[in-house]
């Protein structure tokens, strides 16, 4: 994406439709579940107006991550990006499941506009889901990332998507660029 100075994990014309939601929505307070290097938490940031709160929910580096020096030097930035921006970074380290990081991130809410693109085991993203659905606000939207289930890692959640949200949601959005290879995907559900 033009400006990101990142990778954000994302399929570039699938990031380009949740953003046209997100601006849409002109949501208020955030919450990100999986933010790695900081791709789409960078383009929540540019895309929001002053003084929106931002919270980043995710694992600490665990030192033995052959990925760990990169990941501290993208997260160190994270504090420039709300300031250039004049958004407010907020960040949770931690297991998205366990009771005290929920109860971390419900000090912010209600959100309006909360994207989960962490644990990709089925009864993570089951768990995020429900702990996070009910922190949504009556006019906010939840995303879900990697619902087409092209890969080893993204087939769980496209399951649950399958078996959760597909009879529960009639009103979702799918957005899949690439059908063909199953590549990505970005489910969106709201309130109703």
């Amino acid at each position: 994406m033009p400006g990101c100075p990142v990778l954000a994990a994302q399929n570039r014309q699938e990031l380009q439709w949740i953003l046209e939601i997100y601006r849409y929505v002109k949501p208020i307070r955030i919450l990100e579940i999986g933010s790695l290097y900081g791709g789409t938490l960078w383009h929540w940031m540019h895309n929001s107006d002053v003084g929106t709160v931002i919270v980043s929910l995710d694992w600490n580096i665990y030192t033995n991550d052959v990925k760990v020096e990169s990941i501290k030097e993208w997260r160190g930035r994270w504090p420039e990006w709300a300031q250039e921006t004049g958004t407010v970074l907020r960040t949770i380290w931690g297991d998205s499941t366990l009771p005290e990081t929920i109860a971390k991130a419900k000090r912010y809410a209600p959100y309006d506009f909360i994207f989960v693109d962490g644990g990709h085991l089925y009864h993570i993203v089951d768990a995020d889901y429900k702990n996070y659905y009910p922190m949504l606000s009556h006019r906010g939207r939840m995303a879900f990332h990697d619902i087409a289930g092209g890969t080893a890692r993204s087939q769980p959640v496209a399951q649950w998507w399958q078996d959760v949200i597909v009879p529960n949601h009639p009103n979702r959005l799918e957005m899949i660029e690439d059908k063909a290879s199953g590549m990505f995907g970005i489910g969106v559900i709201d309130k109703s």
